[in-house]
């Protein structure tokens, strides 16, 4: 009976051994995995921490990039207000220049058929003069070749003094009509060229505002999702 208490002490002894070495073994190994899953944990949260910064960095990088670019889309928008206002006004203003050149026209006409009317007046007096016998006008009239060169053959005593000013009067007015009208149509011709040149300048502006449009969508989707990284 003594030997079989002895042996169930040994036996004890030997199995509470064997449960403080387990639980030893157990605590120790809980303890390394609470370890390295620490590590692990700071380890991910160090990632965490790099990846969301470069997503707020992009995030900042984008949005300046924006502002930028909005501040050339403002800029780009003005210059294309100031080109159509100032393309409105040539607009008016070269309807203003047709308008003087239309009434060129009628003054030019008007000119011509005074300095003609007042011609025929002249050549009637003047073969009224023949008729009465005057010999030498009636050459100069079938001579001449046109009115300019018939008041040159005629002699100047023998035309009344006031039928010559007033030829000469018409004929400055004709050639100041005419003189007018080449200018205007000149400035016609120049302020059409630079209606051509605005609407130049209008397309190249747009389409510069367009791909600039087109650029600041692409910075909205790459803030849309960079922002939903950095919400992850």
């Amino acid at each position: 009976m003594k030997i079989h208490n002895t042996y169930f002490r040994h036996a004890n002894i030997k199995f509470a051994s064997l449960l403080l070495v387990t639980a030893v073994s157990f605590s120790s190994l809980n303890t390394a995995f609470a370890t390295s899953r620490k590590s692990q944990a700071q380890d991910a949260k160090k990632t965490a921490e790099s990846n969301l910064n470069s997503v707020n960095n992009s995030i900042n990088n984008i949005t300046t990039k924006q502002q930028q670019l909005q501040k050339e889309i403002n800029a780009l928008d003005a210059d294309l207000v100031e080109l159509l206002v100032n393309m409105d006004i040539l607009s008016d203003e070269l309807a203003e220049k047709r308008l003087e050149i239309e009434q060129a026209n009628k003054d030019l006409k008007a000119a011509q058929k005074t300095e003609t009317e007042q011609y025929e007046r002249m050549k009637k007096r003047i073969r009224y003069m023949y008729e009465s016998g005057d010999d030498t006008l009636l050459e100069a009239l079938l001579g001449a070749t046109s009115m300019s060169d018939f008041l040159n053959r005629v002699n100047y005593c023998t035309v009344y003094d006031y039928d010559r000013e007033q030829l000469e009067v018409y004929k400055q007015t004709k050639q100041e009509v005419i003189d007018l009208k080449a200018q205007l149509l000149n400035e016609q011709s120049e302020m059409e060229e630079m209606q051509d040149n605005y609407k130049l300048q209008e397309a190249d502006l747009k389409e510069m505002v367009a791909q600039k449009e087109s650029t600041m969508d692409d910075f909205a989707s790459q803030l849309s999702q960079a922002k939903i990284l950095a919400t992850q």
